[in-house]
């Protein structure tokens, strides 16, 4: 009988798992795992981490590289990410290939990067509203440090911060596609003299410290950007939603494409000797 060596059956068998690696893996919260902060725990390169609708309150999130964390709805509306004032909400170091998409960020606290912080992490965000948020020092919405990401369909409004109340950017050059940057309290966007935000089909308006300033001043009114009233629907109601008339809808830009996070939800109703859209005026919230 031909016997085997066993150091050569398990090389074999490595070689086997090697050329068949684990097939990736969905994390269902909460059904699977308790919290998101579990079911990122519990992700590994592959895996995808899906959230269904609801409020969950949690902070500190710290999101590894390879994994897709989504929730069920795909859509900003979908799942909220609370960090209630205590901690921010989700943070990223040295991350790769890592996608974020369909949540609300809001109730993040901290000195830097209330709402997410990233250091050296090219991650993608698409249809994320990042609201309610503040830092005592820089980056209410976002923090962005020492990377390139790529963000889609973002809203960024209500959050504070002394510098860069929606974004704050530092030695970076994020490429930033369809985002509303609305009513922070505080410079829109503040970036470090070696950073090169790049917008496209973007609407920034109403930040009580400036819009398009500083390192993004040139790029309103080029590829698509405006400077206009995004015209929400029904603050503090329904904030973030837009009106029918409302300059960032698809059919009612140049670009023919949803600027921010969320959709239409009301609509404009005229008031006899009354301009239809004026502020307070003329607005009707549709049953959704």
């Amino acid at each position: 009988m031909r016997r085997i060596a066993a150091g050569s059956l398990t090389l074999s068998l490595l070689a086997v798992l090697h050329a068949f690696p684990a097939a990736a893996v969905t994390w269902y919260v909460p059904a699977q795992a308790p919290t998101i902060a579990a079911g990122v725990d519990s992700a590994a390169a592959g895996d995808t981490v899906l959230v269904a609708c609801g409020t969950y309150f949690e902070r500190n999130i710290d999101v590894p590289s390879g994994i897709c964390l989504r929730s069920e709805s795909r859509q900003a509306d979908g799942a909220v990410l609370d960090g209630e004032g205590l901690d921010r909400v989700l943070w990223a170091q040295s991350v790769t290939d890592m996608r974020l998409q369909g949540f609300t960020i809001t109730g993040g606290y901290r000195n830097w990067g209330a709402g997410i912080s990233l250091n050296d992490s090219p991650i993608e965000i698409a249809d994320c509203l990042f609201a309610g948020n503040t830092a005592t020092w820089q980056g209410g919405g976002l923090l962005i440090e020492y990377c390139d990401p790529v963000l889609r369909n973002v809203t960024v409004a209500g959050n504070a911060a002394p510098q860069g109340s929606g974004m704050y950017v530092y030695f970076a050059a994020p490429i930033i596609e369809n985002a509303l940057v609305a009513l922070n309290d505080g410079l829109s966007v503040w970036c470090s003299t070696q950073s090169a935000p790049q917008f496209s089909c973007s609407d920034i308006w109403g930040n009580s410290a400036g819009d398009w300033q500083a390192c993004i001043a040139d790029q309103l009114g080029q590829d698509g950007n405006i400077w206009a009233d995004p015209l929400f629907c029904d603050p503090p109601a329904d904030p973030w939603t837009l009106d029918a008339a409302s300059p960032c809808l698809p059919a009612n830009n140049d670009c023919g494409e949803l600027m921010g996070a969320l959709g239409q939800s009301c609509a404009v109703v005229a008031v006899p000797g009354e301009e239809p859209g004026a502020a307070g005026q003329g607005r009707m919230v549709l049953v959704k």
